[in-house]
């Protein structure tokens, strides 16, 4: 019994999704509005994870995601997963130039927090 959603067509642009809540999430985008205000700084988010992301990351530097390589910490679980491939050399993407560029990324990030 698969219940299949009816994608909505954004208004503006050419894309669909699956549903009305992710449809009003990605208005937003459209319409600039960033509803999420951070009470130690002057930035607006657009969702409520985003926020929470940035409050933990930036101002309670609390990163509860470690890696028990490099013991480097991270707000996002998704981005330790990512980081970790720079460990490990793995390549579970489909475009080996973004790959390449995102790997490369990660590691400038990792050696600024390096004291030489």
């Amino acid at each position: 019994m698969s219940r299949s959603v009816k994608r909505l067509q954004s208004s503006v642009c050419d894309r669909s999704l699956a549903g009305l809540t992710p449809l009003k999430r990605h208005m937003l985008i459209h319409l600039g509005v960033k509803p999420f205000k951070s009470s130690q700084c002057p930035k607006l988010f657009r969702t409520k994870q985003q926020f929470q992301d940035h409050f933990l990351g930036k101002h309670t530097k609390e990163r509860p995601y470690k890696c028990n390589l490099c013991d480097k910490g991270f707000v996002q679980k998704a981005k330790l997963i990512f980081h970790i491939t720079a460990h490990t050399g793995e390549r579970p993407f489909k475009c080996p130039d973004w790959a390449d560029l995102q790997i490369a990324r990660s590691l400038r990030e990792a050696s600024k927090d390096t004291a030489f």
